[in-house]
């Protein structure tokens, strides 16, 4: 057990990274704990070994510094991924009818969800609106009137700010 534990120890490392990194997304990190579990399970190991061994073989300084340097790097390169994004989506010339991704930095199922937790702030109409708009943006973009109804009321009841 201890070998096969010692084979997977810099996976789960990595995937350790992945989940509880900054720049995660909450898919990502469910999958990497997921992948964690089964990488344990595939080694006939459970989390207290694990933890065992890990306790048990401090990591030196120069592991240390190339986890911190491959989540640094990583973490630059989600950014300039991020900022290439956003460069496309500036540039994009609009189509007919297009919303666009929503308001500012927030997309419009962002803004729907942020308005459905804060129904204390709506009116009744608002709220109904809120809960249609937001069960279909999973789906499709709002309409050029949804949309701006929508950023009417995210720019009155709460300044466009999530």
């Amino acid at each position: 057990m201890d070998d096969k534990l010692a084979t997977i120890v810099p996976k789960i490392t990595r995937l350790l990274l992945i989940a509880l990194g900054n720049g995660s997304t909450d898919g990502e990190r469910v999958n990497a704990i997921h992948l964690v579990q089964q990488q344990l399970k595939d080694a006939d190991s459970d989390s207290h070994d694990l933890l065992n061994r890990l306790e048990a073989t401090p990591l030196s300084e120069e592991e240390m510094r190339k986890i911190f340097d491959a989540g640094f790097e990583r973490g630059r390169s989600e950014e300039v991924e991020n900022a290439r994004r956003n460069a496309v989506t500036i540039a994009a010339p609009s189509v007919t009818g297009d919303v666009g991704r929503g308001v500012g930095r927030y997309t419009w199922l962002e803004i729907a969800r942020h308005c459905e937790c804060n129904t204390h702030c709506l009116d009744s109409w608002e709220r109904e609106f809120i809960a249609n708009v937001a069960r279909r943006l999973r789906y499709k973009p709002p309409s050029a009137k949804e949309a701006a109804k929508l950023h009417d009321i995210f720019h009155k009841r709460f300044g466009e700010r999530i």
